[in-house]
């Protein structure tokens, strides 16, 4: 008899464009995909909650997965929400409920997918949205991952969850993402966005733990008088940038600093015609702007945080440069030291990270889902009923 598995989209309807967000769109195209290679007595029936806007999910063309428009998810009334959707999976005759975002279904098997665990790392877990997490995490026993570093923390957070090598489902990404853009596409995106000049990268968000911070601390200990260095600063998307720093960027590098909101498919040869990745990061689920970045054959200016070294470890040494995280002047002094070496991330680089990460995760998941369904158990409720007449009214 083949499996009915019920999967929560509801990560689409808190980001479509996030890093979360690229997983799961690749993992369900590839799921899709693998489901087509199967004869139709061996074919689990997969079905996605579409909640909310969901754009994405709402327009796929699935040619297997069917897509269920289902209600909004509202943290403050989330007990209801589980207790409903576990009344929906059993209807669909479900084996197992997977959430792409910590949500849980009462009254069948779930199996968890945890990304990071950043939140317990820094013991800032007051918010709702994070003790709904560690409702979910405490009540579930199996859990997909997305690195090692992630797979660890998830057993020593909630010595519930068995520790497995087997439930790694790495950050897929696509063929078109290895190997340098070519000199044309970086042309032309130089001209669209008037980059006439060398330039850094720093992506995405850059306070707290992203902590880019380090290089402003260095830039104000290396003070005004200090010559110029020959680059300019590409910010992509995250934080708007003051006028303070604008104004710290442009005393300290020749061509200042700019923020772009860009296209994914900018990014290969944004990536591609940089001097060098700048990612400070010390806490990471997996760090997916490193994998891109190398595979773009773009050098990297990291940490050797958490999953980092899963992913640098594919990489020669002189294309990738570890600094510590909290020695300003020693971030600093490593950005000089790229600009004067100027390595190129090497073709044998770009073929390792392939062969890790861009090979189908849907015959694997698939695997070990139908693996796991036979050992997982059924959430515990037993708080639900003197819950659910509070559920909505407290925040």
């Amino acid at each position: 008899m083949s499996q009915t598995i019920v999967i929560d989209g509801v990560f689409f309807q808190i980001n479509q464009w996030s890093g979360i967000a690229k997983y799961w769109k690749i993992l369900l195209q590839q799921l899709d995909e693998h489901l087509t290679t199967l004869l139709d007595t061996q074919k689990p029936i997969i079905y996605v909650l579409a909640r909310g806007d969901s754009d994405w999910l709402r327009n796929q063309d699935f040619k297997n997965i069917k897509i269920i428009p289902y209600q909004f998810f509202e943290p403050i009334a989330a007990l209801s929400d589980y207790a409903e959707t576990g009344e929906l999976c059993k209807k669909l005759d479900a084996t197992c409920f997977i959430s792409s975002y910590y949500t849980l279904a009462y009254g069948v098997k779930n199996i968890g997918f945890a990304y990071d665990f950043i939140p317990e790392h820094l013991g800032a877990m007051n918010s709702i949205g994070w003790k709904l997490k560690e409702l979910y995490m405490s009540s579930i026993n199996e859990c997909f991952t997305i690195s090692e570093s992630t797979s660890r923390d998830a057993s020593i957070f909630y010595p519930n969850i068995c520790k497995r090598s087997e439930t790694i489902i790495y950050p897929p990404m696509v063929k078109e993402e290895f190997g340098a853009a070519t000199q044309q596409d970086q042309r032309i995106l130089r001209k669209k966005l008037n980059l006439k000049y060398p330039y850094l990268v720093i992506p995405g968000h850059r306070g707290g733990y992203k902590n880019v911070q380090l290089l402003n601390h260095a830039l104000i200990e290396k003070g005004p008088e200090t010559a110029k260095l020959c680059l300019g600063v590409i910010v992509t998307s995250g934080e708007e940038l003051s006028d303070y720093d604008c104004q710290l960027y442009d005393t300290h590098f020749t061509f200042g600093i700019r923020r772009f909101h860009l296209d994914h498919e900018d990014m290969r040869p944004l990536l591609s015609g940089a001097e060098l990745l700048f990612y400070p990061s010390t806490l990471e689920g997996f760090g997916y702007p490193i994998v891109e970045a190398l595979a773009a054959q773009c050098p990297v200016i990291t940490t050797g945080s958490t999953s980092i070294p899963e992913i640098t470890k594919h990489a020669s040494p002189g294309e990738f440069k570890i600094i510590s995280g909290y020695n300003p002047a020693e971030a600093l002094n490593t950005i000089v030291k790229m600009m004067h070496a100027r390595p190129k991330v090497s073709l044998k680089t770009v073929q390792s990270l392939k062969q890790a990460f861009c090979t189908s995760a849907g015959s694997k998941l698939l695997t070990m889902i139908a693996q796991l369904s036979q050992q997982v158990s059924v959430p515990s409720d037993s708080y639900l009923s003197p819950c659910l007449s509070l559920d909505g009214l407290i925040a």
